[in-house]
């Protein structure tokens, strides 16, 4: 029942706990109680033993003299043995009146012992924390593994190297960066200032830390100032290259008047970006060309 509570806990308050672990809590609960009753059991049976060595200790040694005692002795003796059992008799119905109407002090209930069933089930409760734990935590720290494909032609167009113009990627620590490309394609024949068709940046490296938050408060975007255009418009994207998370905007190019879009997507394996020309404002559209481009870049490593 307990652990029925749990799964259903699971499932509606903390949807991010393993069922495994659920099920593992809800083993464990009754730990605290076995326990307890161990300790109760040792302290009863603690006490009684110190019950029994100090009533040994009290038990008279010798009921009879040395044998060279007169009869006056032997005399005194019974007079005090009776005076003795007089008082002991005293005291017992003094005690009988006391508990035999049931004011005295209740006897305690016997402390059950824990049973090879509880000691089972407590030690499946640890096994399962410990596995469903490692396991979370192993998987924690595992992320996808990418190769990076630098196009030098890309849909008919010239590629050419931007990272020493241009590195969104320069803020990474080298310590999760495992390897970047940024690059713009333009026609093969076209002027030296001619807007590219394609800006592509993507990164590969331990980016576990990753979340959902982290591409939908804009931090990942490069910030498009007056300068570079007119912001329409900014939204959570569906999934984006290898189901990442993504999000979208759409400009318009200062100077020119051309419409773009911009999307930057990211995982714990992988971060990327892409701008291109999209006179289509449906966002479906602009979606699956920032996916088409971001996986033609980046491809599961190899196992």
């Amino acid at each position: 029942m307990v652990v029925a509570a749990l799964i259903v806990l699971r499932t509606t308050v903390l949807p991010a706990m393993p069922y495994g672990m659920a099920a593992g809590v809800g083993l464990l609960l009754g730990l605290p109680f076995l326990g307890l009753r161990r300790l109760l059991r040792a302290a009863r049976e603690g006490a009684a033993d110190r019950i029994a060595a100090t009533v040994s200790e009290a038990a008279p040694g010798d009921g009879v003299g040395d044998g060279d005692g007169d009869e006056a002795g032997h005399g005194a003796d019974a007079g005090g043995g009776a005076e003795v059992r007089g008082e002991g008799e005293a005291r017992g119905e003094g005690e009988a009146a006391v508990g035999g109407d049931g004011s005295g002090a209740p006897e305690l209930p016997p402390v059950p012992r824990v049973t090879r069933r509880e000691s089972v089930f407590a030690g499946a409760g640890v096994a399962l924390l410990l596995a469903v734990g490692g396991t979370a935590y192993a998987a924690s720290l595992e992320y996808p593994r990418y190769d990076i494909v630098a196009h030098d032609t890309f849909r008919g167009l010239q590629g050419f190297d931007l990272r020493e113009e241009f590195d969104p990627f320069g803020t990474v620590p080298d310590s999760e960066l495992n390897d970047s490309t940024a690059r713009v394609y333009v026609p093969a024949d076209a002027a030296p200032d001619v807007a590219a068709e394609y800006l592509v940046a993507v990164s590969t490296g331990d980016f576990h830390e990753m979340r959902e938050s982290f591409v939908d408060d804009d931090g990942l975007f490069p910030e498009v100032t007056d300068q570079d255009g007119v912001v329409h418009e900014s939204w959570r994207a569906g999934t984006g290259p290898h189901d990442a998370w993504m999000r979208c905007l759409r400009y318009t190019e200062a100077g020119t008047g051309t419409p773009r879009a911009m999307c930057v997507w990211g995982d714990k394996g992988s971060i990327g970006m892409v701008l291109f020309t999209a006179p289509d404002e449906n966002h479906d559209v602009v979606e699956e060309a920032a996916r088409s481009v971001g996986t033609a870049f980046l491809r599961p490593a190899a196992e």
